[in-house]
C-alpha cells in the first residue's frame, strides 16, 4: 500500500497549488511526517509537507525541476498537514483535511 504515497503527496501538493492565491508554484521540500490512516473502507495517508516558493508560474509545465525562490523578505515557505484518501487502482483521490502554516515550525 506504500508504494500508492507518492502519488498521493503529489495530489496534496497540486490542489495545494491550484487553492493557492499565489501565481508561482509551490514544491515539495521534505515530507516532515507520514502515516497510513487506518479505515476500513478506504486507504488514506496523513502528511506534513515543507513546501517552498518557486520562480515558476503554478501552472508551467515542469514544476519539478523549477529553482526555489530566493527572497528573504517573503515568508515563501509552507508547512501543511494534509489527509488524503485514495482508490489509486481507479485514480480517485479526495482531500479530507488541509492545515497550512506560513514558515517552518
Amino acid at each position: 500500500m506504500e508504494s500508492y504515497f507518492p502519488a498521493t503527496v503529489e495530489y496534496a501538493l497540486h490542489i495545494f497549488n491550484l487553492k493557492s492565491k499565489d501565481m508561482n508554484a509551490y514544491r515539495l521540500v521534505r515530507i516532515r511526517n507520514s502515516r497510513r490512516e487506518q479505515a476500513e473502507t478506504m486507504l488514506a495517508f496523513s502528511m506534513e509537507l515543507e513546501l517552498r516558493r518557486t520562480k515558476c508560474g503554478k501552472f508551467d509545465e515542469d514544476i519539478d525541476n523549477c529553482s526555489f525562490q530566493e527572497n528573504a523578505e517573503l515568508n515563501n515557505t509552507f508547512t501543511c498537514f494534509f489527509t488524503v484518501s485514495t482508490e489509486p487502482w481507479r485514480t480517485v483521490f479526495q482531500l479530507l483535511n488541509k492545515t497550512c502554516l506560513e514558515g517552518f515550525y
